[in-house]
């Protein structure tokens, strides 16, 4: 590995660890355990559902929704842990090449941190009235600190343009991130009025989204030969 890139990953890794473990211990809440299982539950479920960006070996899944949802509506230690292991189950279910310990470490820090900056910048919104709006740049906040940094850890490792990679691969991923956050907000919005055992028989909505943007991308890659190459 370039030291470049050791100069990026292992700091980005030990304050992604070191975020976790102080959110933890300032603010270990549970306040709604059955709400908080359901959560986890459908999260890991969501990460089996994963969607392979063009050119790339990483992927994404709807368990996005969820940690959405989690930071929302949620204490932090709450969201955290549901990112967590739904990001582990997304980086070791069925994957065509097992991930080394250092790749996993890494995407477990890039949750946190997206999600600790999410949270602090949502919290700020709602107490404005502005939950919808603060969903969104919340996934914005997801979707730069996720696609960014992967996309330089690639430049570095392969000496290649980050934008060049950006361009090719991620931007497909923001009308994802987008939907993604709609449908959060909805779900949040309804929990506010009918509670949210209700709230969250929306969820099937996820699938939705997800066959939808499977079929959209496979679309757009046979017809583009930028993507499909």
């Amino acid at each position: 590995m370039p030291t470049r890139a050791k100069l990026l990953i292992f700091p980005w890794i030990v304050t992604g660890l070191g975020l976790l473990v102080a959110a933890i211990a300032w603010d270990f809440r549970f306040p709604e355990p059955a709400r908080f299982a359901t959560c986890l539950v459908l999260a890991l479920l969501g990460s089996t559902l994963k969607v392979r960006l063009p050119r790339m070996q990483g992927t994404f899944s709807i368990s996005f929704v969820l940690a959405l949802i989690a930071i929302a509506q949620m204490t932090l230690t709450e969201a955290l842990v549901v990112g967590v292991f739904a990001t582990l189950v997304q980086c070791l279910w069925r994957t065509r090449k097992r991930p080394k310990l250092l790749q996993v470490l890494f995407n477990i820090s890039t949750m946190v941190i997206s999600a600790v900056l999410a949270f602090e910048v949502l919290n700020r919104l709602r107490d404005s009235g502005a939950l919808i709006p603060g969903l969104v740049i919340a996934a914005v906040l997801f979707f730069i600190i996720n696609s960014g940094l992967v996309s330089l850890v690639l430049a570095l490792l392969n000496s290649q343009s980050a934008i060049s990679i950006w361009r090719n691969c991620h931007r497909w991923a923001f009308p994802y991130y987008v939907a993604g956050a709609v449908v959060a907000g909805l779900v949040t919005m309804c929990s506010q009025v009918c509670g949210w055992r209700l709230a969250f028989a929306m969820l099937p909505v996820m699938c939705m989204l997800y066959f939808c943007y499977e079929s959209w991308l496979a679309r757009a890659q046979s017809e583009s030969p930028i993507i499909a190459g």
